[in-house]
């Protein structure tokens, strides 16, 4: 990655996560029943997703447990489950490294891995076809913005050259870039963003 599209990426990452903060904490004041606003019209617009790819029900999706200030996929996990998929998480098992995926059964403990992230407790690895990618930004031409450290690149580049999957971004509408990301080769395009306002298929 050259210097300047480093020092582009950084400047968009942090006028992005300003308005992620904003757009979270906005929506930490819409709970009904334990699920907020955001996660109910991202499980809606997910579901619309779903259908009209015409993904089937016995999907092996990885999801993944909310941190910071990332949109919460617990309405979609659980409407998972009920059509039959299974659910996994991402683990950083080593540094600069694709990340494996550990099946995450409903009401299973997590425990916190040394990065600091909640993960299974248990460790039955399985491939997953649907990835729900956290973000923070993502524009109109498939690009995705994460946090600099390249996991969901090289997962998603290992994976597509395996077999057919979906990398969906998933974010509150607010993350959305007005302008073109910065990109470079090593950068891998989603096959679609889903908002709690809104989706993109590519």
């Amino acid at each position: 990655m050259c210097g300047k599209t480093l020092s582009q990426k950084n400047e968009k990452r942090a006028e992005a996560l300003i308005l992620r903060k904003l757009a979270f904490k906005n929506d930490q004041s819409t709970f009904q029943n334990g699920v907020s606003k955001g996660s109910l019209g991202l499980k809606e617009n997910f579901c619309k997703v779903f259908s009209i790819l015409g993904i089937e029900g016995n999907s092996i999706v990885s999801s993944y447990v909310p941190i910071r200030s990332e949109i919460n996929t617990i309405a979609i996990v659980d409407w998972l489950r009920e059509i039959g998929c299974t659910i996994c998480l991402p683990v950083i098992e080593k540094e600069n490294h694709p990340l494996k995926f550990f099946v995450w059964e409903a009401g299973a403990k997590l425990v916190t891995s040394k990065f600091g992230i909640p993960i299974p407790a248990s460790r039955k690895l399985v491939d997953p076809n649907i990835l729900l990618c956290p973000l923070v930004s993502f524009d109109k031409r498939a690009n995705r913005l994460g946090y600099g450290g390249g996991y969901y690149d090289r997962t998603i580049q290992k994976l597509r050259e395996q077999r057919k999957i979906h990398a969906f971004g998933v974010a509150f509408s607010e993350q959305q870039s007005k302008n073109s990301l910065p990109s470079d080769d090593f950068d891998q395009k989603l096959d679609a963003v889903i908002t709690d306002k809104n989706y993109f298929i590519f």
